[in-house]
């Protein structure tokens, strides 16, 4: 605490030793405005500027042609992309005049702008510019450049070159035509001639550079370097003004009348704008000094609301003459006035407190003055009983003219005053960085008594309800409710840190609103209910989605809010409330005060604490100025091509002829508002299964994934309150695509039907197929079964084959063994008689017919029969196969052959066949012969092996 004393006592001093006598002359200014090649984007040089019929500005540039609504800018570059020199707006055309080139433009379909030159086919011209367009009262065009000026009448364009009579300055006033001659005299100039009005010697041996209407049917003529003058048709005469001197120091270049207040504004190289009356009186004058962006003047404009334009050498101004808001704000040279916290008015005073001293405005003579002994942090000045108070960061002053007097009280800090009634006692209460304090009043005068016990905090504001309930803001946190003692010397406190069921941290704000203590934090507003001894959320107001830091009355039904970022002026309406202007902080070019933005009224006058100015508004004048009427138009539609360009539609649909679009459409208005005024853009959309209303500050929306289908969209301009100033509809198709039309159903349903016809026939032939297959299937299963019945069957005749095939074997095997057997024993009975014989045991006879008899049944022919079917049985027609391959084989070989196949053994089929072991293997090789068998070939395996 003594730390920030003695700062502020070290920092008054400096104050006080470099600025021992501050007394400054300033004006409440109407608000200027500046727009760079930042805001544009275009060149920083612009040239001429004129008006269109629903009051859209356009600015000859050095890239082009620009346009600007108050919320959109545009650039449209020229053919060759030559420099706009010159504009004139004729009802719906765009005059333009540019190098060795003059045309006009009008907007097509899409509302863009499209050029048509005007300028004579194969004329080569003298390197002509065209400096200037103007019409006269029958509706000729002029264009002219420094060499000539050309001549329009609607169809033909002709050409006036004359060497004597060279042009410097073509001007219109009131429908005539005037010219000033290079190093000449000033003429007339009328169906194509010249006539000289005024000499060059009657200004001073100068140039004539505007001309603009005057009282009476006079026109005030602007010399470039001799001042004004005021010409009656026959005379001319100098006209005095309390910018005489500067004016014939800075080089006067244009002039405009702004025709609602009669301001003549002149504009010049060297020195700014300056406002004038038309007798002389300065009312204002922008230069670098005080806010214009740059001192050299190309051309000015006054639009059809009274607003003056200024195409500058850097950038283009604009001067809210037709605004009821003006600024009182210091020239760049003078001390700052800091960070304004409370504006007091006076009848012809006004006074203001700020963050590094009080100030006292003379309003009649323009005088502000620095108010000694207030140096330092100011947080507000009170008027009580006639008496002013000045709440200082060192204590209450008391303010008498340009001083503040001792500090009354406690020397600390001074937060806020109130006038109230507590305990049934009529006192004033303060707030300081610590305690709070009650004042009493004696002998009519008001002074201090005593500091309240049982609360200790930094206040920065409070306010005293209808119950005696003294509401107190904490500086960094919280809310208190204070209840003094009936002796108003202590207190009972209630701590809030929730505020309508939220937990708030930061700063709050208490006001009044129509009586009634309001608690604002954040975007939301609070109140107390005392029924329910809680504090809930004040709804009145609705949501007005933005913080509000005061509230200050203008009368029993109407308010001012105080925005972070501007003010809001609310007036009840029955149980209601509603929003009847705004002024936005950004409208004045200057910060406000985030937590203590508050507003005074006087006499029908609005103030506004902005940083380092005083905002000022004539209330009485809201809705008298702008009352022309304006047209909301649609300046652009857009949609989303294919390949993601955007793709641009017809700014004009109706019913019959609805543009197409695609999925997405991007909309833009133009609403000309060049004052900042709070409107409010409404975008209705229907169609296509979609019922959406979108309202916002900005003229530009976009809508994205439309469905196909009509759409209608509604779009408005409203005020505040929601009354509508002006609509247009426009309509649109989002087609359905290609693949969807008519025709391509036409060809999905024949395509459909084919294919349905190839599907029924490949699923009937699917099913044909499947039966066919299940039938085969089956017939194949049955075949299966008849061929495991057959193959059983097979099987038991094979078992039954082979089992008499082995009976055949067995049988020829039996035979064979029986054959040999009984040869064998007929064999042995021989030898046995042939033994007899020898020994004459019996006769020759009898041996002879024995022997006879058993040689007779060894080579039975039954018994090779027999045998030989048998084999052939068991061995697959081997003789048949053996003979039909070797035909030259006899039955002796194929016996042979029979008995080797069988494996028998040498000695074996010699005893079978008689032979000795000898005549077998003599048969052996007779055989391999007639086989004609290679010598490494087994004869019993071949013969086994055959087939």
């Amino acid at each position: 605490m003594h730390n920030r004393l003695l700062l502020t006592h070290i920092f008054s001093l400096i104050i006080c030793l470099a600025f021992p006598s501050a007394t400054y002359a300033l004006s409440f200014m109407p608000v200027i405005h500046n727009y760079g090649k930042v805001d544009y984007q275009a060149a920083l040089q612009n040239w001429d500027i004129s008006q269109g019929s629903n009051g859209e500005v356009y600015i000859g540039n050095g890239s082009g042609i620009l346009c600007f609504d108050g919320y959109t800018w545009s650039l449209t570059p020229l053919p060759g992309q030559t420099v706009a020199r010159s504009l004139l707006m004729v009802d719906e055309r765009l005059y333009v005049g540019t190098f060795l080139d003059f045309g006009y433009m009008e907007r097509d379909k899409y509302g863009h702008l499209q050029y048509t030159s005007l300028w004579p086919k194969g004329y080569a011209g003298h390197d002509d510019e065209i400096w200037n367009i103007v019409r006269d009262d029958d509706g000729t065009i002029y264009f002219q450049s420094f060499a000539e000026w050309f001549s329009y009448d609607g169809k033909k364009v002709t050409t006036h070159y004359d060497l004597s009579h060279m042009p410097l300055y073509l001007h219109e006033v009131d429908g005539k035509v005037f010219m000033q001659v290079q190093g000449g005299d000033y003429y007339r100039l009328q169906a194509g001639k010249l006539q000289r009005i005024i000499g060059r010697e009657q200004v001073g041996d100068d140039h004539i550079v505007a001309a603009v209407p005057g009282r009476d049917g006079h026109i005030i003529l602007c010399s470039q370097w001799h001042g004004l003058y005021d010409y009656d048709g026959t005379q001319c005469t100098p006209l005095r003004t309390e910018a005489e001197e500067a004016l014939r120091q800075t080089n006067v270049n244009r002039a405009a009348l702004v025709p609602g207040d009669s301001t003549l504004v002149v504009g010049t190289i060297l020195g700014g704008i300056y406002g004038l009356t038309l007798d002389g009186r300065l009312k204002w004058h922008y230069h670098t000094g005080n806010g214009l962006s740059n001192n050299s003047v190309l051309h000015l404009m006054a639009d059809v609301d009274g607003n003056v334009w200024a195409a500058l050498d850097i950038g283009v101004a604009l001067i809210n003459t037709a605004s009821p808001c003006t600024l009182l704000t210091p020239y760049h040279s003078s001390p700052s006035l800091g960070m304004v916290y409370a504006v007091k008015p006076m009848p012809s005073l006004l006074y203001i407190a700020t963050n590094q001293a009080a100030w006292q405005y003379d309003i009649p003579t323009h005088q502000l003055t620095r108010i000694t002994g207030s140096d330092g942090q100011n947080w507000h000045i009170t008027e009580a009983d006639g008496q002013l108070l000045l709440g200082n960061n060192e204590g209450l002053r008391p303010l008498s003219g340009t001083t503040a007097g001792p500090v009354m009280g406690a020397n600390s800090s001074s937060t806020c005053l109130r006038r109230c009634v507590l305990q049934g006692r009529e006192v004033m209460l303060e707030s300081t960085y610590y305690v709070m304090r009650v004042y009493v009043k004696e002998n009519g005068q008001w002074v201090f008594s005593h500091e309240l016990e049982g609360f200790h905090a930094p206040v920065a504001e409070f306010e005293v309800d209808h119950l005696g309930n003294v509401w107190v803001a904490h500086m960094s946190h919280g809310l208190y409710r204070l209840t003094l003692t009936p002796d108003l010397q202590k207190v009972n406190t209630q701590r809030y840190n929730v505020l309508g069921g939220d937990t708030v941290q930061g700063m709050s704000h208490v006001m009044k609103i129509c009586g009634r203590v309001v608690f604002a934090h954040g975007k939301r507003l609070y109140c107390y209910d005392d029924r329910k001894d809680s504090i809930v959320e004040f709804t009145d107001l609705g949501d007005l989605g933005r913080e509000v830091c005061s509230a200050t009355r203008v009368d029993d039904n109407t308010f001012w809010l105080g925005l972070s970022d501007g003010f809001l002026l609310m007036q009840r309406q029955g149980n209601s409330y509603r929003p009847i202007n705004s002024v936005s902080a950004r409208f004045f070019g200057l910060d406000c005060n985030d937590n203590k933005n508050n507003v005074s009224v006087q006499g029908g006058v609005a103030y506004f604490n902005f940083n380092n100015g005083v905002g000022r508004l004539e209330m009485d004048n809201i809705g008298k100025y702008n009352k022309r009427k304006k047209r909301l138009a649609i300046r652009a539609m857009s949609t989303t091509g294919r390949d993601g360009d955007e793709v641009p539609m017809p700014v004009a649909g109706d019913k019959k002829h609805r543009p197409e679009s695609m999925s997405s459409v991007t909309v833009l208005l133009s609403f000309p508002n060049y004052d900042y005024h709070a409107l409010q853009f409404s975008f209705h959309l229907t169609g296509g299964g979609v019922d959406r209303e979108d309202i916002i500050d900005e003229p530009e929306m976009t809508y994205n994934a439309l469905a196909c289908g009509d759409y209608r969209l509604t779009c408005q301009v409203r005020t505040l309150d929601g009354k509508v100033i002006d609509s247009v509809d426009y309509y649109f198709t989002r087609p359905l695509p290609f693949y969807a039309r008519w025709w391509a159903w036409a060809i999905y349903a024949a395509i459909a039907s084919g294919l349905v016809y190839l599907l029924v026939r490949y699923r009937t032939h699917k099913t044909a197929e499947q039966m066919r297959r299940q039938y085969e299937d089956k017939r194949l299963q049955q075949d299966m079964k008849m061929l495991e019945q057959d193959k059983v069957i097979a099987e038991q005749k094979q078992q039954l084959l082979e089992a008499q095939l082995n009976d055949k074997a067995r049988e020829a095997a039996s035979l064979a063994l029986d054959a040999a057997a009984r040869n064998q024993a007929i064999e042995g009975i021989r030898d046995t008689l042939r033994e007899k014989r020898r020994k004459g045991s019996i006769s020759q006879h009898d041996m002879a017919a024995m022997l006879s008899q058993l040689g007779e049944s060894a080579d039975s022919d039954n018994f090779w029969e027999v045998y030989q079917n048998n084999f052939n049985l068991i061995h697959k027609n081997f003789f048949k196969k053996l003979k039909e391959q070797y035909p030259i084989l006899t039955p002796t070989d194929l016996r042979f052959c029979a008995l080797l196949r069988l494996n028998m053994s040498t000695k074996d089929i010699a005893q079978f066949t008689g032979l000795s072991v000898r005549g077998v293997e003599g048969a052996r090789y007779r055989l391999r012969k007639k086989l004609n068998l290679p010598e490494n070939t087994n004869l019993v395996d071949f013969l086994i092996a055959f087939e």
